[in-house]
């Protein structure tokens, strides 16, 4: 990756097309065609819909109408043998790859070049089981945020619609 290194860790909790993804002061929950950004520090939410104000739906790795995807190979990632997918964006001015995990049948990581900075996404500590439906809603004692200066820190994130509970490593 290089001496610019960030690694944030997350724990991420998928459920058919649902997804909640807790970083440090942060939560993002995807439901319903809704993107739900919670402060967790200041106990603050805001509702967005994919596009809207930059949101974006995380990656499900289903193919999207404007995305292409075309099988590359085998590669070795995070220390797997993995299915390497290139997914092309149709305006052709973006591409990224996918790992699948052939066993798990799930993304494992994700790796974007853009104008050359690398930004790794890994997927480990993959655990499956039943996901408590809970985790999808908004904790009690939350207030909507007049705006987005209220949340702070909004990154994409990654899922699957798979039932996976995992941990994410995020690199740049």
């Amino acid at each position: 990756i290089g001496k610019n290194r960030m690694v944030n860790l997350m724990q991420t909790y998928i459920y058919g097309k649902n997804a909640r993804i807790e970083a440090e002061n942060q939560t993002t929950i995807v439901k319903d065609g809704q993107i739900y950004y919670l402060n967790d520090k200041k106990k603050k939410y805001l509702v967005m819909k994919s596009g809207e104000m930059g949101a974006e739906e995380p990656k499900t790795g289903m193919p999207k109408e404007d995305e292409i995807y075309e099988k590359a190979g085998k590669e070795k990632f995070a220390g797997i043998m993995c299915d390497k997918y290139k997914v092309a964006v149709k305006d052709g001015n973006s591409s990224y790859y996918i790992y699948v995990d052939p066993s798990l049948k799930m993304i494992i990581g994700v790796k974007i070049n853009s104008n050359g900075v690398e930004s790794v996404t890994e997927i480990s500590n993959i655990k499956i089981g039943v996901v408590d439906k809970n985790k999808f809603e908004i904790p009690k004692g939350y207030s909507k945020a007049a705006g987005i200066e209220e949340i702070y820190w909004i990154i994409p994130y990654l899922k699957n619609k798979l039932y996976k509970i995992c941990s994410l490593r995020y690199n740049i």
